[in-house]
């Protein structure tokens, strides 16, 4: 149940959220931009991001299907 000072943290925290992705965002789409400029001059490196992610969807893949 909420209560008036979980409501009020709530707010704030949307509040505070609100202005960090003003200030953030630009600053992260730079950052992604010149990562991914900077990935796609290095074959070696796309090679090894991709094992890395193949490794973690494999391991994903086997926990999910001894959940079920």
């Amino acid at each position: 149940m909420m209560n008036s000072s979980n409501l009020m943290f709530l707010k704030l925290d949307l509040i505070h959220q609100s202005k960090m992705l003003k200030t953030t965002r630009p600053r992260y789409q730079t950052n992604i931009q010149g990562f991914i400029s900077w990935l796609l001059n290095k074959p070696p490196k796309q090679k090894e991001l991709a094992n890395a992610f193949t490794i973690v969807y494999d391991f994903r893949r086997s926990k999910a299907t001894t959940i079920k």
